[in-house]
Parts: C-alpha cells; structure tokens; sequence
C-alpha cells in the first residue's frame, strides 16, 4: 500500500503536476492525521473500559469494606453500651451509698474497673486507598460520593481518634488505686477475649482475700472527691463515642447505597 501511494506521489512529480502533487500530498497528511486520531479514539475508548471495570471493581471492594467496618463498630457499640451502664451504676453508688457487704462493694470496684476499657477501631479502607493512589477517583462515581467518602474515610476518622479509648486521666486512676493482684484476678475471671477482635464482660465473684481489703479499696475510690470528675468526663466520652458511631454506621449504610444506586 505504501509503494502504490509512494509510486502515484512520485508520477505526479515526474509529470510535473506541481499543484496536483500538493493536493495529493495534503490528503496523504489529512489521512495520516486522520488515522492517528482513530486510533487515539480506540486507545482511549480501551482504556476508559479497562477504569470502568477497575472502577466497578474498586466500588465492590469498597461495600465489603464499609461491610466489615459496620459489623465491627457494632461489635464495639454494643461493648460500650454495656460499659457505660458499669459507668452509669458507679455514678449511682457514689450519689447514693448502698454497698453494704462484700459482694456489692466488690461489683462497685469490679464497675469501675470496666468503665477503663477501651477498644480502637480503625476503618478498613484498602479500597479506599487504592482508589486515592490510581487515576480512578473520576470512574467511581459523582463528586457526592466522593465528599462521603472524604467524610468517612479521613473527617471521621479524625474525630473518633480524639475521644478513641475515652480519657487517659481516668484510666490511669484506675489502673493505678486497684492494685495489681487485683487486676490480674479480674482479667482472668471477669473478662475475656476469646478470639482476635472480640471482648467480653463476665460477671465474676469475689476473690479470695482478706474482705478488708475489698472495703479498703471502696473506701478509697468512693471518698476520693476527685473520681467523681474523672468519672463524670469518662462517662461523657463514652456518651460521645458511642453517637459517634451510630453516625458512622449511618454513613456507611448510605455509601454502601449510594454505591448500589450507580450499577
């Protein structure tokens, strides 16, 4: 094919048809350009397919992430809705003594305890991170999907980290009046992590020791007047965490159908 046009260009010029030799030369150049930009087109026309099946892909990956934040910000949800009532039965004790014998001065400590624990959480977001370091962001979806992915993935994140674990100042109390024996007592009969990612309240009875100290101990953090403040905060963190995730998981369920609504 090449010669056939090499050896028409190559007549004209012999013949000395200048102007048609121009014309012909300027129509070689136009089809050339014109092959060019087909070819372009179908390049890019490739491409752009291959980041829309990326992209499907990613969307997929990123409701099985969102899928597996939910069941675990349940998990802890549900964690510290029962550590916030430990709180709450502290805070009464101390507006209203009632722990008259061994057994409810020992639940007041062993509640005082587990109002201190903490659990992280951390978003699942490798989809997510893929996306942000690919030249996918466009394929995704609307830039409304995109600011609620910003808002889940990095603003969320960011506040849940300031109150995560709740104060340090009341965990640092507590850890620090109950002494040691005690501790390792209660982290063997009154709580439980049976498998990674899972923990569990137990109720547990006393330990076997002199009652006095048990009293002692009572005594200690029911009459110190700076627990109560501690207590106070903590509770409001807890308060504020647990809302925190409720939204989370709202956000979630949103993105998840949002995401649904593009396929």
């Amino acid at each position: 094919m090449l010669k056939f046009f090499r050896s028409i260009r190559q007549n004209l010029f012999m013949a000395g048809k200048t102007t048609n030799y121009l014309k012909y030369a300027i129509g070689e150049i136009v089809l050339v350009v014109i092959g060019i930009l087909i070819a372009l087109q179908v390049n890019n026309w490739n491409e752009n397919r291959k980041n829309r099946h990326a992209a499907n892909d990613l969307r997929s990956n990123l409701v099985s992430d969102l899928n597996a934040d939910i069941d675990e910000v349940e998990k802890r949800l549900f964690f510290f809705e029962k550590i916030l009532n430990f709180g709450y039965g502290v805070e009464a004790e101390l507006t209203q003594p009632k722990a008259s014998n061994l057994q409810d001065k020992w639940q007041f400590v062993v509640n005082v305890f587990h109002t201190s624990q903490v659990w992280n959480t951390t978003p699942t977001n490798t989809a997510y991170n893929e996306i942000q370091n690919s030249n996918l962001l466009g394929y995704i979806g609307p830039s409304k999907l995109s600011n609620e992915l910003y808002i889940y993935y990095i603003n969320d994140p960011i506040q849940l980290d300031q109150i995560n674990g709740g104060t340090t100042d009341f965990r640092d109390y507590v850890r620090s009046i109950i002494p040691i024996h005690i501790q390792e007592y209660m982290w063997k009969n009154c709580y439980n992590s049976p498998a990674l990612g899972t923990q569990l309240i137990m109720a547990c009875d006393p330990p076997d020791m002199d009652p006095k100290i048990i009293d002692q101990l009572y005594q200690d953090i029911a009459l110190d007047p700076n627990f109560r403040k501690l207590l106070t905060r903590r509770l409001s963190t807890i308060f504020v965490r647990n809302s925190l995730h409720r939204s989370h998981i709202k956000m979630a369920n949103s993105i998840i159908n949002h995401i649904k609504s593009l396929k």
